[in-house]
């Protein structure tokens, strides 16, 4: 990647992408590591575009630049975090499916899952009336009503 021939131009364009985007993360991590990102363009090659490659694909998933491109709570959970979470899921849902209200004809009050990173929260989501088929074949138009029909 020094040279960057061929393959490694692709590594060093997402790097750069990544200085742009997420760059004082990074810089932040290199410090941490004691480094600094300027030290890539000085020209010594003390420190090379090499080394910064792979630094980048190997810094710890709690680091400031995982943190900055993932978020802070999906870094911090883990896959234990993540199976801890679905177990309590399950025997929610158990102990839920015992109960009169999930028995009846109509199942309600069923339990909400356990939040997760990435969750929308409720008032998040994309709600609203469904449309009625005629009026949806009325909005495309053409020959879709005799293809539902």
């Amino acid at each position: 990647m020094d040279g960057v021939p061929g393959d490694d131009a692709g590594k060093l364009l997402s790097l750069l992408d990544l200085i742009d985007e997420y760059g004082e993360a990074l810089e932040y991590d290199l410090l941490e590591m004691g480094y600094r990102l300027r030290w890539v363009y000085d020209g010594t090659n003390d420190f090379t575009w090499r080394d910064l490659w792979v630094i980048v694909r190997h810094l710890p998933r709690t680091s400031a630049l995982q943190r900055a491109v993932q978020g802070d709570e999906a870094v911090e959970w883990t896959v234990s975090d993540y199976l801890l979470a679905s177990i309590v899921d399950a025997q929610n849902w158990l102990v839920w499916s015992k109960t009169k209200d999930a028995q009846g004809r109509i199942p309600r009050n069923r339990p909400k899952p356990v939040r997760r990173p990435g969750d929308k929260e409720e008032s998040e989501k994309i709600s609203g009336d469904v449309l009625p088929a005629e009026e949806m074949c009325e909005f495309l138009g053409g020959d879709f009503l005799a293809l539902v029909a």
